[in-house]
Parts: structure tokens; C-alpha cells; sequence
């Protein structure tokens, strides 16, 4: 069988996937359906390797960080465009004791690059704390990141745009499966074929609203219970929401509601709502991507549930995904679709 690979779906999943093949010198075709919901386009693209609740970071923060930012300057450069970005971002502190947990762990080891001393008070933005930054951080423009993608393998005539039915139809055709060596499904939340059965992705509602200010704002992302990505001088994008097993995309106004109230009361200047964006997050029980081949039929394999760290997480996974599939590396067990099948039939 030829080294040849399909991959289902032109999400930031499959387009990550898609890249980081054709940089490793592995053939490969994308069949999408352009008319499936993609939950990619809605996503505001923050990339942060902290979690705010308890200031941790993963274990692997490091790698995440090293492929993530590795991955998407050079996509800056294959793809003519400039929706990478690095940015700090600034972490209004809730109360006194956030900020000495702050200082606490900024000079971990762990966290010595990665979290900064408390900043300076914030132009335009109520500080009843001090703020601190995180230093290696930023935001994708993941729409343009998508369009210029799809572009991309237009031109070398490796995209096809095709229905959800025929993709069916062509991938249970014996002679797709004598093509491909691996067919691999990054979908999202649309639903899996009958062999990944034992596969549960879920749905995760969230709202991201398009701001324009009255007046000029200062480029810095603030994190202030919610984030605030200024695009422009005046434009930010606001968020985000999170509802669990949520399946609708229709806007929620108390949701909208409070995600102004709040912006307001950090800052308060005169703005108003553009435009309301809702996205469906596809994420794991676990909180945790699954990748990696099925046990008992190995030419399907599944690249999904990057759920609300997508952009970080995707270039590590897809490295992972590669490494397991063509040299027979281990998938670490947290990401590994080996989980779902353990003592199953």
C-alpha cells in the first residue's frame, strides 16, 4: 500500500494536520465538506499556557509551547499572511491573595518564563489589584489561518471540497481504503462513522462578541475573569462562554448581557456589540484531545477533541499523531485513543 494519507475535515485540526504533514514529506489528500458546521471559524484563537483558576500549567508546557509557536511562524511564512501573533497577556488579579499566589509561583522554575511580576496599572482598565503578565502568549487568527490553508492546498490541487454523503460513500468504497494508508477523521463534533463508536465528543457552547470603542484602546489582551483580544485600535474580541453539552448555535442575550456588563465594569468607556459570534467546542470527558489509530482497524485514525486550548495543543498532537503512525512512537496514554478501548471488545 502507497504512504498516502486522507484527512476528513479542514478545521484547525485538519488544517494543522494537513501542514504538518506536507512539512514532513508525507503525501496526503483532504476531502471537507464546506457546508459542515465548523466550530474553527467561531474560535478566538487565544493561545495560553496558564490556567487562570489555579495558575498551573501542564507538564508538557514546554513541548506545547516549542511546537505551537515553532508550527505557526512557519505557517506566517508558508502562507503569506500574518494571523499569528504573540502577545502578553495581562492578568487583572480578583483580590490580594491571587497576586501573592502569583508572585509565589512566577519564581518556580516551572513558571520562571512564563509568568512576569506584577505590572504597572493598565491604561483604560479598573485595577482594584495589581495585574501580572504571561509572558509567552498570544492569539491566531483562526479564520484567516483556515481561508489561507485552504488556499494553500487548492493551489497543489490536494483539497477536495466535497458533500458529507459522498465522503461516506467514497470512504466505504474498498478501493479508497487500497489508496490511503491511514484515514484519518478530524470532524470535530459532526458524527463519526460507525467505527469510532466508542468515541463520545462533546459539545462546549461559547460566546465571543466583536466590540468597537469609541476610543483608541491599548494593544495588550487583558484577562479580567473574562479575555479581551483588541484586533484593532478599536475593535476587540471579548469572551468567551462556557456551556457543557450545549448543541445550539443560537445567541444567548443574557449571556451577551453579562459578557458586556462585565467589560464594562473593567472598562469603563463607551463601546458597543458589532457583531456575536457562538461556537461548539468539541472536547473529551477528560478535558484531554483523543489521537491516534483505532486497535482493530488501523487505517482509521481520529485527531479530535482539542476543545478550548486548540491552538496551543494542535501542533504537539499532530506531531505525536505522525510520530505514532509512521515510526510506531508512543502516543502519551492522557491523549491516546487507546484510552476508550482499554479491556473492551
Amino acid at each position: 500500500m502507497n504512504e498516502k494519507w486522507l484527512i476528513i475535515g479542514q478545521g484547525l485540526a485538519g488544517s494543522v494536520l494537513a501542514l504538518q504533514c506536507q512539512h514532513q514529506g508525507i503525501d496526503f489528500e483532504i476531502w471537507n465538506d464546506e457546508t459542515q458546521y465548523c466550530s474553527s471559524k467561531y474560535a478566538a484563537g487565544l493561545w495560553n499556557p496558564v490556567s487562570f483558576k489555579r495558575i498551573t500549567a501542564p507538564e508538557h508546557i514546554h513541548d506545547l509551547l516549542h511546537h505551537c509557536t515553532t508550527f505557526f511562524e512557519r505557517c506566517n511564512v508558508l502562507l503569506d499572511t500574518n494571523c499569528f501573533h504573540h502577545s502578553c497577556i495581562h492578568r487583572i488579579f480578583p483580590d490580594a491573595q491571587y497576586g501573592r499566589d502569583w508572585d509565589m509561583k512566577s519564581i518556580l522554575t516551572k513558571y520562571e518564563n512564563l509568568l512576569g511580576v506584577p505590572d504597572e496599572k493598565l491604561p483604560l482598565w479598573q485595577q482594584t489589584f495589581q495585574s501580572g503578565s504571561v509572558l509567552t502568549s498570544g492569539w491566531l487568527n483562526v479564520p484567516e489561518f483556515l481561508e489561507n490553508t485552504r488556499k494553500h492546498f487548492q493551489k497543489s490541487k490536494q483539497y477536495l471540497n466535497l458533500g458529507k454523503n459522498e465522503i461516506a460513500e467514497r470512504i466505504a468504497d474498498q478501493e479508497t481504503k487500497k489508496i490511503y494508508s491511514h484515514i484519518i477523521f478530524c470532524t470535530g463534533l459532526a458524527a463519526l462513522p460507525e467505527v469510532f463508536q466508542n468515541i463520545r465528543i462533546i459539545p462546549n457552547k461559547g460566546h465571543v462578541l466583536s466590540i468597537k470603542t469609541d476610543q483608541a484602546i491599548p494593544r495588550n489582551i487583558v484577562h479580567y475573569g473574562n479575555f479581551a483580544i483588541p484586533v484593532d485600535h478599536h475593535r476587540l474580541r471579548v469572551g468567551s462562554s462556557y456551556e457543557w453539552e450545549k448543541s445550539d448555535t443560537t445567541v444567548d442575550d443574557n449571556i451577551v448581557d453579562e459578557l458586556t456588563r462585565k467589560l464594562k465594569e473593567y472598562m469603563p468607556i463607551a463601546f458597543h456589540v458589532e457583531s456575536v459570534q457562538v461556537g461548539l467546542r468539541p472536547t473529551v470527558i477528560d478535558r484531554n484531545p483523543i489521537i491516534g489509530a483505532l486497535p482493530d482497524q488501523p487505517q482509521f485514525g481520529l485527531f479530535n477533541g482539542l476543545g478550548t486550548k486548540g491552538v496551543l495543543q494542535a501542533p504537539l498532537m499532530a506531531h505525536y499523531l505522525i510520530e505514532h503512525l509512521t515510526k510506531g512512537a508512543e502516543i502519551p496514554k492522557a491523549f491516546s485513543i487507546q484510552r476508550f478501548y482499554i479491556n473492551k471488545n
